[in-house]
């Protein structure tokens, strides 16, 4: 069986939200064979009938799950765990009058010679496979290995999840996604206990705030960090309201690439609408123009990115990541214009 999984994959909208009970290690295998998947989607000219065999040989598995220490016999135990955590689960669907459960996996199977073996419950088709309806949504396979926490994952998805309704911000001049969640239903597909965090504050300080924040960190992503909060009575938490910028569309599915040392000066004068042209990780919390910046007009002498148009700070990202320096690259835009430059590139 062919291991190599493809760049994204998809999942029917009730799994989204669908309580797992998995650490990162699961998360991401679970998505790992997802992807290897080839779901029958609107005028899908070759799909799966059935689930295939997802396989991993020993070394993809290490190159994979590696970490920070590139232990095996960490990883392997790390397996065992996550493994033991996949098998016993199982997927609800519907509420409290009308549901059906069942397990996710019907086996999971690793050795050190030959790798890492996954294989679907049969019962899982309708929402990895049969996904004509269209009730799905995709998602980036390099997410779940871009971020570390599997609160921060689960959150992006199902943001992302309401992509479909993005509306055109004439302010920020980007595509946003507004997303609202009530704490139980966070919490739910968060899977964070009732017991834990018990206290809002914590909720937020341990779980949502974290999650933003590497997000927006890691990825080319960003929510805004001042979420709203809708109250109800006794000033109790009816929903939380994330909003997210989204990057465009050609550097949607691209890793974020980290700026330099030398320049984390410029970039982090960078805004918030620079932050999908650029292509260079932003502040953790970029401002975002005011009217009356926006007016101002621009200093003679442009010393930072953040004086230049967005088309002009494109062109100086792209130099920026061939080492030239911050005086020659600025230098170089005034001289020959941003359009030439991006036409070279």
């Amino acid at each position: 069986m062919n291991s190599k999984t493809k760049e994204e994959y998809y999942l029917a909208n009730p799994l989204v939200r669908a309580r797992r009970n998995y650490d990162m290690t699961g998360q991401r295998i679970f998505r790992l064979a997802i992807a290897n998947l080839n779901p029958k989607l609107k005028n899908s000219e070759y799909y799966d009938e059935e689930f295939p065999t997802f396989h991993l040989s020993t070394d993809e598995v290490i190159a994979k799950f590696k970490g920070k220490t590139g232990n095996s016999h960490s990883i392997y135990d790390k397996l065992s765990v996550a493994a033991q955590n996949m098998v016993e689960s199982s997927v609800r669907i519907g509420d409290i009058d009308s549901f059906i459960a069942f397990p996710v996996f019907d086996m999971i199977k690793f050795n050190s010679k030959d790798g890492l073996t996954v294989v679907f419950n049969r019962h899982m088709k309708p929402l990895l496979l049969n996904l004509e309806k269209g009730n799905y949504s995709r998602f980036y396979l390099q997410l779940a290995f871009e971020l570390s926490s599997k609160y921060s994952l689960i959150l992006l998805e199902l943001i992302l999840q309401f992509k479909g309704l993005q509306q055109y911000d004439k302010e920020k001049k980007c595509y946003v996604i507004e997303r609202k969640l009530t704490p139980e239903e966070l919490r739910f597909s968060l899977d964070v206990d009732e017991k834990k965090y018990k206290l809002t504050h914590d909720f937020i300080k341990y779980v949502i705030d974290p999650a933003i924040k590497e997000i927006n960190k890691k990825t080319n992503y960003y929510i805004e960090p001042k979420y709203k909060i809708e109250r109800g009575r006794y000033r109790k938490i009816k929903a939380f309201v994330f909003t997210m910028i989204l990057p465009n569309a050609d550097d949607e599915g691209q890793p974020k690439i980290k700026p330099k040392k030398e320049n984390i000066s410029a970039v982090n004068n960078t805004t918030v609408e620079d932050v999908p042209l650029l292509e260079i990780a932003p502040a953790e919390f970029p401002t975002i123009k005011t009217e009356r910046q926006e007016e101002m007009p621009e200093p003679k002498a442009r010393k930072r990115l953040e004086d230049f148009t967005k088309e002009e700070a494109y062109a100086l990202a792209r130099l920026l990541k061939f080492k030239v320096s911050e005086k020659v690259a600025f230098a170089t835009c005034e001289k020959y214009g941003a359009k030439a430059i991006n036409w070279a590139f």
